[in-house]
């Protein structure tokens, strides 16, 4: 007989739907490192079209492996690849206009290596779950619709022909990366906290009509 007052049991759920967030977490969190990578090789080695790099140079070159963490941990893409623009993404996925090129902010098969990177999370996450990846990557719905009809070839090529798309997020707001940097070397779980939620009301901002 069965037990009424045994709950019945739940329907197994996909693992996609339970593991999704964490994986994607890690993989963003791929993402940004290499950002912060390049952002230090950049400072070692002055590039004329990342000023970011050089005017934070004393804060960059310091940083420790641990430094370099808190930085990564954040929950939002380091990496700006116009994920709000659908006119730039309809333009590259038909091939039937020019798109203006912008100059990569790194050597070029770093950039590309970048670029890579970002848009093949951006495809993944928008096939797994669009929402999220409006949450955590930036990606608007109308690029997420333009994203989730190209092929992954496609992608590699957009990746690999407009590898300056991928650039550093606020990159016109130098005092935004200031304050992360200097939260991350001086390890102030206050400052941290507080400069992550003042991230999150930016990086939700751009996102918003």
């Amino acid at each position: 007989m069965h037990d009424l007052n045994k709950a019945p049991p739940s329907a197994p759920r996909h693992p996609i739907e339970l593991d999704w967030f964490a994986a994607a977490r890690r993989s963003l969190q791929e993402v940004n490192a290499r950002l912060i990578e390049l952002l230090a090789s950049a400072a070692e080695n002055p590039v004329e079209c990342l000023p970011l790099a050089t005017q934070f140079r004393d804060l960059i070159e310091p940083m420790d492996p641990a430094a370099r963490a808190r930085v990564t941990s954040c929950p939002y893409l380091l990496v700006d690849a116009g994920f709000q623009d659908p006119m730039r993404w309809s333009r590259a996925a038909a091939q039937t206009e020019a798109v203006g090129a912008t100059t990569p902010c790194f050597p070029r098969a770093q950039a590309i290596e970048l670029a890579h990177m970002t848009l093949l999370l951006a495809w993944t996450l928008v096939h797994v779950n669009r929402t999220g990846a409006g949450l955590l990557l930036g990606v608007s719905p109308a690029c997420a619709e333009i994203i989730a009809n190209l092929k992954l070839q496609e992608m590699q090529r957009i990746a690999t022909d407009y590898c300056g798309w991928a650039r550093p997020r606020w990159e016109n707001r130098p005092e935004v990366w200031r304050r992360l940097l200097s939260a991350a070397n001086s390890a102030d779980a206050r400052a941290l906290n507080e400069l992550g939620l003042q991230g999150l009301r930016l990086f939700f901002g751009e996102l918003l009509p």
